[in-house]
């Protein structure tokens, strides 16, 4: 009997919200579905809604729950789930974080090679002398300092100073202790998207 009643208002929350939306669909084979929820054109149009009731905002880029008590037409009642496809990440506090990576290959000169990176976060990395690297963070990228790790292969030591949202300046030093540019450098930047 529950199972019957759970199906009919998932099927009455699909059916509400295709008719609240202008955005055309898809049939599509469910058997072929791991997960499927409805794309709205505005979250706050769902209504009547209930708690854990799961939507697409096609406007947002991301997918939005219900919170238990939630107003419906309040977009604060809505939290927004996983990551969002404009490649922010979701904390348990519900803040949109952005998490980037980027792998520089051996530099010997100005400007450094990126041999791969997520998206295109790092406008250029220049170097400065052996071991002595700016990673130069595109604008607008980071709200405020991101917090970023770096690693090298081997015994070599990866430091980092003097970060903001622009750039990160990056010290390389080898098990001797001296400046060292011949390993690959990896970084990976988490911050406020």
């Amino acid at each position: 009997m529950k199972l019957t009643y759970i199906l009919v208002f998932i099927f009455f929350m699909s059916f509400n919200a295709l008719a609240n939306s202008t955005q055309p669909y898809e049939l599509m084979d469910p058997s072929s579905l791991d997960f499927a929820a409805p794309v709205v054109s505005d979250k706050t149009t769902v209504t009547p809604a209930s708690a854990g009731t799961i939507v697409y905002d096609h406007a947002a880029g991301a997918f939005f729950g219900l919170t238990p008590n939630g107003n419906p037409s309040s977009a604060g009642s809505w939290l927004q789930l996983g990551a969002s496809t404009s490649g922010g990440v979701v904390t348990s506090q519900g803040n949109s974080e952005r998490v980037e990576r980027l792998i520089i290959a051996v530099c010997t000169s100005s400007p450094c090679t990126i041999t791969s990176q997520s998206g295109s976060w790092v406008s250029s990395v220049t170097r400065a002398a052996a071991g002595d690297y700016t990673v130069n963070i595109a604008a607008g990228t980071f709200s405020a300092t991101p917090t970023c790790v770096c690693s090298m292969g081997g015994s070599r030591i990866c430091l980092m100073s003097s970060t903001s949202t622009s750039s990160v300046h990056i010290y390389q030093i080898s098990d001797s202790g001296s400046s060292d540019d011949n390993g690959n450098t990896q970084m990976i930047c988490m911050g406020p998207h």
